[in-house]
């Protein structure tokens, strides 16, 4: 046995007798690490039993002890820098982790700013938009209900409404023009307390006002008026009734003659749309058309005009011919309008020569290139194209010799001013000149006098309708004659 001091097993150190013990009987060695016993002992030992034997007998049972306090410092601070490691490696995870969510919380408060300025802003401009003046409209409708609002004064709001039309008025100089930009508008205004309480309501109000304001022109303004709503829901009414009557094919056409050869010819017929409101009686088109137009049901009727007109007219003598008016809103979808035609004359079976398609002049102030390729395209079907309307509103003489038209129909306007100012008849004779120096016919519409029919002769023009010649009658009134004057006089 070991006699190192401090170190001997005795009967007091019952554990290590233990681990004596068991290495005889089972044959094996034991060992423990544990602390030095004793002031003189050392600060770590290690100790074995190792079993001493004589052939198969075990005599005896070896206790080595070794000092391992060297080790122990080693591997203490070895565990020291491994625990401080450990430790540094934490404490910068959670500074990086500290880190990404402060700037988290940063980005998402700038998306959180960004989106609250957005919701309230305009993104081009950076200007108040709707919806917070929405929001502040509400927050002083509340805040004034109860009391007298310094804005309801109506002299005060005309007062602004005419410093913001001045304002704008002004020329702007805008980078890299070279010429300041003038700017109108139109203001409608709703007065708290007297035109609504709510926000709503002022808002509703105040839109009918200013529809009011642009049909009186540019640069207006104008209050609320109950009449105003009242006309809104007649309107919208029509335009109920309107979508009953298209399905239900409640529409009728009827065809006003056109004559050639002085009036004495009869070539052909307008189709024009009339509609037999079972309660309102006939409505007049002026009234229907311009709701079709604003609800989206034009394209509708324009179709059922086209096609049932090309079906009435294949029925007629050749070479009577049908002219069809097309409204801008057919020309929105491109070529549309051109396979809506082609499939009108297949269905039919009417030759396209004797189909005549009329638009107006303000068709081709937008979007020129668009419409005059989409005219181009129906010219090819073999249709004839009508400028109606011309020597009004938007003449312009680079119509004429960037699209090749069939026919000019001069206005009405011009036709009642005939024989009354020598200017009209001028310029109705330049009109007929200029139209038959580029081989273009003149029709002239609302002949109403013989003594107009006798003018727009002296003049050259083509083709006269109106109702000195005929008014507008159903199909099964129509009587073809040709070669003979037609003079048919209706009382209204």
């Amino acid at each position: 046995d070991s006699d190192s001091p401090g170190t001997r097993a005795t009967a007091a150190d019952p554990q290590r007798q233990q681990q004596a013990r068991h290495a005889a009987q089972h044959g094996a060695s034991a060992a423990q690490l544990s602390r030095g016993q004793g002031a003189s002992a050392p600060a770590m030992v290690s100790t074995s039993f190792v079993p001493l034997r004589h052939g198969t007998q075990t005599i005896g049972v070896a206790e080595i002890v070794l000092d391992q306090s060297a080790s122990a410092v080693t591997t203490a601070q070895s565990f020291r820098r491994a625990a401080l490691l450990a430790g540094l490696a934490m404490a910068l995870c959670i500074a990086a982790a500290a880190t990404l969510v402060r700037q988290r919380a940063r980005q998402e408060q700038r998306l959180h700013t960004r989106a609250s300025f957005l919701a309230e802003h305009d993104v081009l401009t950076g200007a108040l938009n709707h919806s917070h003046f929405s929001r502040r409209l509400e927050q002083a409708c509340r805040h004034s209900n109860g009391r007298r609002n310094s804005n309801g004064d109506s002299q005060s709001v005309s007062a602004l409404a005419q410093r913001m039309l001045a304002r704008l008025a002004e020329p702007h100089d805008l980078p890299g023009l070279s010429e300041a930009v003038h700017i109108s508008a139109c203001v409608g205004a709703a007065l708290h307390g007297v035109d609504g309480t709510d926000a709503g309501s002022l808002l509703h109000n105040a839109e009918l006002a200013l529809l009011r304001a642009k049909s009186n022109g540019r640069s207006g303004w104008s209050f609320y008026d109950a009449s105003l709503d009242r006309r809104l829901q007649e309107r919208r009414a029509l335009a109920h009734d309107l979508s009953q009557a298209l399905s239900q094919g409640w529409l009728r056409l009827h065809f006003q003659p056109l004559y050639g050869d002085a009036g004495h010819t009869l070539t052909g017929y307008e189709a024009l749309a009339r509609w037999p409101h079972p309660s309102r009686g006939f409505v007049p088109p002026a009234e229907f058309i311009p709701v079709a137009e604003d609800n989206g049901q034009i394209e509708a009727l324009g179709r059922w005009v086209l096609d049932a007109a090309c079906h009435e007219a294949a029925s007629w003598p050749a070479p009577l011919s049908v002219a069809v008016n097309l409204s801008a809103a057919q020309f929105r979808r491109g070529d549309a309008i051109v396979g809506e035609v082609a499939a009108a004359l297949a269905a039919s079976g009417l030759a396209p020569q004797r189909l005549e398609l009329e638009i107006t002049e303000s068709l081709l102030i937008n979007h020129t290139q668009q419409v005059l390729a989409t005219l181009q395209a129906l010219r090819g079907l073999g249709v004839r194209i009508a400028m109606d309307d011309f020597g009004t509103g938007y003449s312009s003489l680079a119509y004429l010799w960037r699209f090749p038209f069939d026919k000019l129909k001069i206005d009405r306007a011009l036709t009642q001013g005939l024989g009354s100012d020598a200017r009209v008849d001028a310029v109705v004779r330049s009109i007929v000149t200029l139209a038959h120096s580029l081989s273009i016919k003149v029709n002239a519409e609302g002949v109403e006098t013989a003594a107009q029919r006798d003018a727009l002769c002296q003049h050259g023009c083509d083709e006269l309708q109106g109702y000195l010649l005929g008014r507008p009658m159903p199909a099964d009134r129509l009587v073809h004659r040709e070669n003979e004057v037609v003079v048919v006089l209706e009382t209204a």
